[in-house]
Formats: structure tokens, sequence, C-alpha cells
């Protein structure tokens, strides 16, 4: 974590919650909000057991878990609104603008599910959250750029639930069928004019217009040149749950905290810090994609109430088979007469 990162939590937590420095009836100092947020971060940094911090930060089990909680909740309540908001237009825009230069026009991100295992989950939930993984697992569904930034984060469904399972209780999903996300940007492709952003999805995901999945047993040449197009540009997603694992082993390891609303506290507070991060290197280096605030600032986009029709309308133009296909031949020759002969 890079030091004006860690310099800019600080400020931000110091005096909220636990982390305010309190005398006992001795009027000694209490523990230092400081060393508060070090024990969360290195249980957040390393997986570390709480008990294991006691020699290092003489800090009681309790208090570290205290602790933990306090920075988890602290991180969402100041930082969420900001690094876990939604695309506007003019961001949008940028991403549609980029996967462009690489490939793919209209593409919106990669989306995907990741299952994180809950060690104390209740005997009494486990049947519900235990699926193929064969322990009680928490799905997390995302949605991340080029740059690995996580635009959307849906964490607590049961480990029984596959990708489709999730994707019906999605909040983006319900707002992309009721038209408030993501506005219509046109695009090119093929020489068709198109204003549908799409994700790019594995082949567990159905057959709509919103998701660009790959071609298995693809025999023509064409056809293998947009999978392996589709396979390399949707390791974005893939990437981006390896660097957040990464980064934050506590998600490496089997939670150990009992209440569900703490392990989600934790997933998203991870992914908030993940998204500072990105932040932060972005403005490192020198690229092609430029700096956020050159669009100016990101909001959460709003649409009129629509009528039953309408939704439904929008629904069955979402979910069509026959716009995904007639997409996806689009999309091959627009590969091959772009790369077919590299």
């Amino acid at each position: 974590m890079p030091r004006t990162v860690f310099n800019r939590l600080y400020r931000a937590i110091e005096g909220e919650g636990l982390f305010v420095r309190r005398k006992d009836a001795l009027s000694r100092g209490g523990i230092h909000p400081l060393l508060r947020m070090v024990a969360a971060i290195r249980m957040l940094a390393y997986g570390a057991a709480a008990d294991s911090l006691d020699e290092y930060l003489s800090m009681s089990e309790d208090s570290v878990l205290q602790s933990l909680k306090s920075f988890c909740s602290t991180v969402i309540q100041k930082f969420g609104i900001e690094y876990l908001r939604e695309p506007n237009e003019a961001v949008l825009r940028r991403i549609l603008e980029i996967n462009a230069a690489r490939g793919f026009p209209g593409c919106a991100g990669s989306i995907d599910c990741q299952h994180w295992q809950w060690k104390n989950c209740p005997i009494a939930w486990a049947g519900k959250f235990k699926g193929k993984e064969r322990n009680p697992t928490i799905v997390l569904e995302a949605i991340c750029d080029g740059e690995l930034w996580i635009w959307h984060a849906f964490f607590g469904s049961p480990g029984s639930l596959n990708d489709i399972n999730v994707l019906d209780r999605s909040p983006t999903m319900e707002r992309i069928i009721a038209g408030e996300f993501p506005p219509s940007i046109p695009y090119t492709l093929n020489k068709k004019q198109r204003t549908m952003p799409y994700y790019l999805a594995d082949g567990i995901y159905p057959s709509w217009e919103i998701f660009r999945k790959t071609i298995k047993d693809n025999t023509a040449k064409k056809e293998e040149a947009f999978a392996k197009a589709q396979e390399a540009i949707r390791k974005d997603i893939e990437r981006a749950f390896g660097v957040l694992v990464a980064r934050f082993h506590i998600l490496q390891n089997p939670s150990r905290l009992w209440k569900r609303s703490d392990v989600s506290n934790v997933m998203v507070a991870c992914i908030i810090l993940h998204n500072m991060i990105v932040e932060s290197r972005r403005d490192d280096y020198q690229s092609a994609m430029a700096s956020l605030q050159h669009f100016g600032e990101a909001r959460a986009m709003f649409a009129a109430v629509q009528s039953f029709t309408m939704v439904s309308s929008r629904h069955s133009r979402i979910t069509s088979k026959v716009d995904h296909f007639s997409l996806k031949r689009d999309f091959i020759e627009h590969i091959w007469n772009a790369h077919g002969s590299v």
C-alpha cells in the first residue's frame, strides 16, 4: 500500500469509532488509533489470526478484532461513495475508448464471480452456503475495467448459487433492465452503429446482448481469432481477483468471522482499498489512460420511472438471443478484419 493511501486512511478514520485514544481510570493513555489501524491492515494484508498480533503490537485478540471490524465499517462509510461508485457517462465513454483501442468497441468491462470460504458458517446455514467447493462459501460478483478498477461488487450470495443465479440477484442487472444503466453510447462495430454497451463473460453466462462470450470448439480461423481476442481481454477480471487476493491475504484464507455482515464488510473494505491503490498507481505512470479527474467527478446516475411496457421491452431486448448472435457475427468479422492476418 502506498504511503499516500495509508496517510489518507489514517486522516479519515482518526477520531471515528474506536480510533480515539481514551484514558483509563489511572489516566494512562489507551491504544493509539495508529496502532489499531496497523493491526487491522496487518490482518487484511497478511491474513494473520487476531491473537498472533499480540507479541508484535501488544494488543489482545479482542482489541484486534474490534479494530478490524471498526476499520472496515469506517472505510466503507468514508470512502464507499467514492470508490464503489457507478461510472457516469464520461467515465464510461473513457472505458469504451480504451477497450475500443484494444479491439473491443462498446466493451464496458469484464464480469465474473469468485467464492470466499466461510469457515465459521453456522451449521444451520451450511447446506445453503455449500456448493461445488464442498465448503460453505460466499459469492462475489464483480465487474472491472482494463486498469483492474472494480466498478461493481455484489457480495453476499450463498455459495450454492452459480454465476447465473447470482446474476438474477445482481442490483446492476436490475438497473440495466430498468433502463437506469448504462447510458446509450453509440459505437461502430463492423460498419454498424450500436448503442448498448456489453460485458465480456465466460461460457456459463446466458446468451444475451449485453454479454459477449467466447466460442467453444471453434473450427474456423475467424472464430479462433475471435476466441483468442475475447479470452485475452476477459482476463482483466481474473487478474483483478488475483491482485485483490494477493494484496489482501485474508481473502485467500477461510474467513474466521462469525457474522455474515462482518464477512461482507471485510470484502467490501478490501475492494475499496484495492481501488484506492489502483488510483494511486495510475497517477504514477504515463499512458494513454487519462486520469478520472479530467472527466469530472463520477456520480450515481438515475433515470425517470418507466412503465411496465418499457421495462418489459428493454428486458426482451437485453435478453434477446437473436441480437446476441448478430453481435457475435459482427464481432467475428471485426476481429478478423483487424487482426486476422497478424
